[in-house]
């Protein structure tokens, strides 16, 4: 696996560790999540679409059919998943639904092969079928509640991430990982801006007043999620950088140790050391 890489991932995977355990402790003050999303998103549009000022030359020369492509990754990636998800955790349990989000891993790898003919390796196999287990175990603790509907929904949200996962690769042959990755958090952020306006009215606002500072770093962290994240997949495969997006799992566990006093049991510990085996042997 390319070494930049793994470097991005690993900054990924960190800021996506600290996101989630920041999100947890919103929800815990009390903001709304639906209206927690939108504003997060709504935010991290308007600084993806700063950042992408200094390339504005290089924004004219897009053609119509490159905006058609931002488009549908925006709303498809970082607004129709994302509330499909969303419902999907309220008719769930947590456990369900922390490990059935990371089954976006797999979702990959199907939409790789045939939207970048992406070959899978028979010899990864092993290392993925073993960072998936640790996975399982660092996010459910060993345990798993029966199916329930709302499964059906989160399974629905990790597959469309898994094609936008794979779609992102083909924009990215002609459009940079920059580029790409400003345009989904700006086209993503309108969609869910519009969504949750036309749900809640004017009081989808009140989240920026009662929870700024949430939103506001919420916001940073999940621009430089996308960013570095993208950045990884332009520079290697999707399938095996969703696969290795699964080493923030171990990070959110350890930050919600340290930030939130949650314990980690022996099962946890044993789930961390099977998700760092699998992509230590995976980026061989």
């Amino acid at each position: 696996m390319n070494k930049k890489a793994i470097y991005y991932l690993i900054i990924t995977s960190i800021a996506y560790g600290y996101y989630l355990v920041l999100t947890k402790q919103g929800l815990i003050f009390g903001l709304e999540p639906l209206s927690f999303s939108m504003a997060t998103g709504l935010l991290a549009g308007l600084f993806s679409l700063v950042l992408l000022l200094p390339k504005s030359k290089t924004l004219k020369e897009l053609s119509k059919e490159d905006f058609r492509d931002l488009i549908i990754l925006g709303v498809i990636a970082s607004g129709l998943s994302q509330l499909t998800i969303y419902y999907g955790q309220k008719t769930t349990s947590a456990i369900n639904a922390g490990f059935l989000v990371k089954l976006t891993s797999l979702t990959t790898i199907p939409f790789a092969y045939f939207l970048v003919k992406e070959r899978f390796k028979k010899n990864v196999l092993i290392p993925i079928l073993i960072t998936l287990v640790g996975a399982f175990l660092l996010t459910t603790g060993g345990k798993f509640v029966m199916p329930q509907l709302g499964d059906l929904l989160i399974i629905f949200g990790t597959i469309q991430l898994g094609f936008t996962n794979a779609y992102s690769k083909r924009i990215m042959s002609k459009i940079s990982s920059y580029i790409t990755s400003g345009f989904r958090l700006i086209f993503g952020g309108i969609f869910l801006f519009l969504i949750v306006f036309s749900l809640k009215g004017i009081n989808a606002f009140d989240l920026f007043f009662k929870g700024f500072w949430f939103v506001l770093f919420s916001a940073i962290l999940i621009t430089i999620v996308i960013f570095t994240f993208y950045k990884g997949i332009e520079l290697a495969t999707p399938s095996t950088v969703a696969i290795f997006f699964l080493l923030s799992a171990v990070f959110s566990t350890l930050f919600a140790h340290l930030i939130l006093g949650e314990v980690i049991s022996a099962v946890q510990i044993i789930g961390g050391s099977l998700v760092l085996s699998g992509l230590y042997f995976l980026s061989k």
